[in-house]
């Protein structure tokens, strides 16, 4: 783990009252996801309560000739659910299809809720049998389940990760790059937010579709295949190589995968949840909260009146009302500026509604 240094300076120590009071009044306000603990404690393990929600989908199932939906409870006083699917009441949330499945695509749309309850949350899913691809001539590891969009939580919320180590030489060539950034007095997220300065512009004319030779590479290795031209990049190299240039001068920071789990339920059924993304959390012990940034989208922090956000933070505000309250800093490659605007006026908010929306499944 990191040295914890701790800083006695008035003005950090000022900065960390006002945060913590201002994270007080929010997480209140928001009722999202709950990071508890210090950076030691919650390195390698976190548990987010989901507030606002009651249970979450553990999967959707292919049984015979019906799609059966499977919520889990997080209120052990919720023992049943009632379901409704494209409008019609459904025994065991079983969604049928006919009798001989044809080769085409089946949308359902489901209202799950407790039972005895009003309060139903959505799930819009759509089924892709086998058939449809090979019809088109196209070879099909099976039949596919994917979730479009969902106020119910579609994962379970407890994510765990391994913390990286280095060797002697990559953190000495991590130091050797990047450690001139480094001022004192800084904070962890502003040591982060100039290391992914640096990376961005160094790397901004090596993007595009890598080799194989990255995927089996360290990351000490595919910053300098990319640097060199003889290799290009994109966001889990991006990930990677700012986790590890971080990690390096003593800042955590922990990559996340979105999308990128297809989980087999059943026998020749994959579920498939949205498209793949690999982005990056810092550890802030200033504010002691975990700070979503994205070197891939040039994105440098996320807030939500004023307080930088969790990438679980800002899932479960997107397509709310909270979303109009979210202000995103970009970095400018080209005139190499920050630029601080409100999310629908932000050039990464085409990028963030794709890979962030509600309901996404996210994966340490």
């Amino acid at each position: 783990m990191n040295n914890r240094a701790e800083t006695s300076t008035s003005v950090v120590t000022n900065h960390h009252r006002r945060c913590r009071a201002a994270q007080v009044v929010l997480w209140a306000g928001l009722a999202l996801l709950v990071c508890r603990g210090t950076a030691s404690e919650i390195a390698y393990t976190d548990n987010y309560d989901h507030a606002m929600k009651k249970f979450y989908i553990d999967k959707i199932s292919f049984e015979g000739n019906a799609l059966r939906i499977y919520p889990v409870s997080l209120d052990p006083k919720i023992k049943q659910f009632e379901f409704t699917i494209n409008g019609q009441p459904s025994a065991d949330g079983a969604a049928h299809l006919p009798a001989a499945i044809e080769p085409k695509s089946y949308a359902f749309h489901a209202v799950i809720a407790p039972a005895g309850s009003d309060a139903g949350e959505t799930v819009d899913f759509t089924f892709y049998p086998s058939q449809l691809y090979e019809q088109k001539g196209r070879m099909s590891e099976g039949n596919y389940i994917i979730i479009h969009r969902a106020t119910v939580a579609t994962h379970k919320p407890a994510y765990v990760y391994r913390a990286l180590s280095f060797s002697t030489d990559d953190k000495a060539f991590a130091r050797l790059t990047w450690g001139g950034l480094k001022t004192v007095p800084m904070t962890d997220l502003a040591l982060a937010q100039a290391i992914e300065e640096d990376i961005m512009l160094k790397l901004e004319s090596h993007r595009g579709i890598p080799s194989d030779v990255m995927n089996v590479s360290s990351p000490r290795v595919q910053y300098g295949r990319a640097l060199s031209g003889r290799d290009r990049v994109w966001c889990g190299d991006l990930a990677v190589i700012f986790q590890y240039a971080c990690l390096s001068l003593g800042v955590d920071a922990r990559v996340i995968h979105t999308g990128s789990n297809m989980m087999k339920v059943a026998r020749r059924v994959r579920f498939l949840q949205t498209e793949s993304h690999a982005t990056v959390e810092v550890y802030s012990r200033e504010t002691g909260t975990w700070v979503w940034i994205d070197p891939t989208g040039y994105v440098l922090a996320a807030t939500l009146d004023g307080v930088p956000l969790t990438l679980l933070q800002i899932v479960e505000a997107m397509g709310t009302p909270l979303e109009d309250r979210i202000e995103v800093t970009t970095f400018d490659v080209k005139e190499k500026r920050r630029v601080t605007l409100p999310l629908a006026q932000s050039p990464a908010a085409g990028f963030m509604r794709n890979y962030f929306r509600s309901g996404v499944r996210l994966k340490f």
